[in-house]
């Protein structure tokens, strides 16, 4: 049975997402929306008409090709790795139980917690300097 409570909890919830996507994909479309800018460097904030000649330009750039190739390098190494090291770890998480099971995924799990914590810690620090500097109230 739904309630009207779970319909508010749901309605809640799917404005929080939709927030959250918003903040995640907005960056990304000023990002692209620059590169068809005009000025010169490209910039969102003064716009100066639609162009193309940023993607001209890209093919003449020969160091931006050898970068290019070489994370395609890097790529061919590392993902087949990632694979087989994230399977067998995975699989060694599901097979074996055994106390070491809750250490050995703290260890496989805190890589991808890292960042989060990074950018937790960054927010942190700038929201307390623009306190501090009296940009932004209590």
């Amino acid at each position: 049975m739904i309630t009207s409570s779970n319909k508010k909890s749901e309605f809640i919830l799917n404005i929080y997402i939709g927030m959250f996507l918003l903040f995640m994909f907005i960056p990304l479309l000023l990002m692209m929306a620059a590169g068809f800018n005009a000025t010169d460097p490209p910039s969102v904030t003064d716009w100066q008409g639609f162009t193309l000649k940023w993607f001209y330009q890209l093919k003449t750039e020969d160091r931006l090709i050898r970068c290019l190739g070489n994370s395609f390098k890097i790529v061919g190494v590392v993902v087949p790795l990632s694979v087989m090291l994230g399977l067998s770890a995975a699989l060694i998480l599901t097979r074996i139980r055994a106390k070491a099971t809750t250490y050995l995924y703290a260890v496989l799990v805190s890589p991808m917690l890292t960042p989060g914590i990074i950018l937790g810690i960054t927010t942190i620090g700038v929201t307390k300097t623009l306190l501090d500097k009296k940009l932004i109230r209590k």
